[in-house]
């Protein structure tokens, strides 16, 4: 946190951060779906991109933190199946794809929304504002 030039602090940002769940944390980490995790070990093609996806996603979400930690933002982690309550937030991030923000996006009226496509090589995110690679940019500016 910085200082105003009167010498005063400046107030942290106030950051609602919203992931995804990937399809691989529902099903395998958290469901433990034994027919998904056989589909997994025999490499079915079905399923084939469900770990690379997640794996993609996870790297993003970790820059998405570490950006957010290095420009001092106070962040709360907000669960993407409840309603938003945005007006106690300077910002909300999405990430995940379009489906993310989509559902971030009823509860905010009055506050900017930067979503991020946590996983490019899988999915358009064509209403994300940035992707992988390109959260600390994004988020500074």
């Amino acid at each position: 946190m910085g200082k105003r030039p009167n010498g005063t602090a400046k107030p942290r940002t106030r950051v609602a951060l919203v992931l995804k769940r990937s399809s691989y944390r529902i099903y395998v980490e958290d469901k433990k779906d034994q027919r998904v995790e056989a589909l997994l070990a025999s490499n079915d093609p079905t399923v084939r991109r469900l770990r690379a996806s997640h794996d993609e996603h996870e790297r993003t979400v970790e820059e998405v933190g570490e950006a957010l930690v290095s420009l001092g933002a106070s962040v709360v982690h907000v669960d993407p199946g409840t309603l938003l309550e945005a007006r106690s937030y300077d910002l909300v991030v999405t990430v995940g794809g379009d489906g993310t923000l989509l559902a971030a996006s009823h509860g905010v009226t009055d506050v900017p929304v930067l979503a991020i496509n946590s996983s490019p090589s899988h999915s358009v995110g064509f209403f994300c504002g940035a992707r992988s690679g390109e959260a600390r940019a994004a988020l500074r500016d």
